[in-house]
């Protein structure tokens, strides 16, 4: 298999360091990573796209990468 490359492992571990997340969207033009602090609620991260998504926010529909994956 492929290793991790160096500039990967940099980026994971400046992501843990600084304790942000991969906050992914996903529309039929575009998917996008939004990085986040670890401890965000739904509301906090539709905030960090736009503060009008956290104002008129009703419900989110987590998935965890891996399972959506499988």
């Amino acid at each position: 298999g492929v290793a991790e490359s160096s500039l990967d492992r940099v980026i994971a571990l400046s992501y843990r360091l600084l304790g942000l997340v991969s906050f992914l969207t996903a529309g039929p033009d575009e998917v996008r990573a939004w990085p986040i602090p670890a401890e965000s609620t739904a509301v906090d991260a539709a905030a960090a796209i736009h503060t009008d998504l956290a104002r008129g926010f009703i419900r989110a529909e987590v998935v965890a990468y891996d399972d959506l994956l499988a």
